[in-house]
């Protein structure tokens, strides 16, 4: 028996040849065929931030980031300009209750925070 990784191995070790026969079709399941490059969806990059407590929520969207801390502090910047942030005080809202979590619409223009007690 063969093990997944060489199922997977087989099929992505040929040439990419769209003329496949009808045998070949039946047997894979699938027709692999691509029109232009694969271009990755995301990128991994360092930015500099240092976190002043223990990171308890993150919300990203539309090139906006807020970090929720666990000092009641909310960390929010653009990452692609990282000079330009702002550090919001959480403290007066959450007295009584804690931040249960963090919603962050498709602009990223609005935060929702949610409270529980």
């Amino acid at each position: 028996m063969t093990s997944l990784f060489d199922q997977f191995e087989q099929p992505s070790s040929k040439p990419r040849n769209n003329n496949l026969t009808t045998a070949e079709m039946s047997t894979l399941g699938y027709i692999n065929m691509t029109l232009e490059q694969d271009v990755p969806i995301f990128s991994k990059t360092k930015k500099d931030f240092t976190p002043s407590d223990k990171i308890t929520h993150v919300a990203i969207s539309n090139k906006q980031l807020a970090v929720a801390m666990a000092n009641n502090m909310l960390f929010r910047m653009n990452p692609h300009n990282p000079q330009q942030h702002d550090e919001i005080s959480l403290t007066k809202y959450t007295t009584t209750c804690r931040l249960t979590n963090l919603f962050m619409d498709p602009t990223g223009n609005h935060l929702l925070l949610t409270n529980k007690p």
